[in-house]
């Protein structure tokens, strides 16, 4: 008995979108680069303010606030990108089981 499968070429081979991915994770990595030059910038005022002395307790209080907050943005994008990898992985992972899958029914039928 023979099987006939018909194969979408088109649905076969669509797969992710690499360039797609690699967008994501430029877009992601320019904007961890940002928040470490803000952390940067904040930890430089927290430096100067405990060096200065006097009446800066609410500035330090600020700046550990936007400190904590730019951390917490900075550590949802690392988990974003992380996702995004693991995504693309996934995806190729299918993508590799499903020609491996055709090619050897392709054999099957020859």
């Amino acid at each position: 008995m023979r099987l006939n499968y018909s194969i979408d070429a088109d649905l076969l081979f669509a797969g992710p979108n690499k360039s797609e991915f690699d967008a994501k994770i430029v877009a992601l990595n320019d904007e961890v680069q940002d928040f470490n030059e803000r952390l940067s910038e904040v930890d430089a005022k927290i430096s100067e303010a405990k060096c200065s002395g006097g009446n800066q307790s609410e500035e330090l209080r600020e700046a550990r606030a936007t400190m904590k907050s730019l951390r917490e943005r900075k550590d949802a994008i690392m988990r974003d990108r992380a996702e995004i990898a693991t995504l693309q992985k996934s995806a190729k992972a299918s993508l590799d089981s499903k020609i491996t899958v055709c090619a050897r029914n392709q054999l099957h039928l020859s």
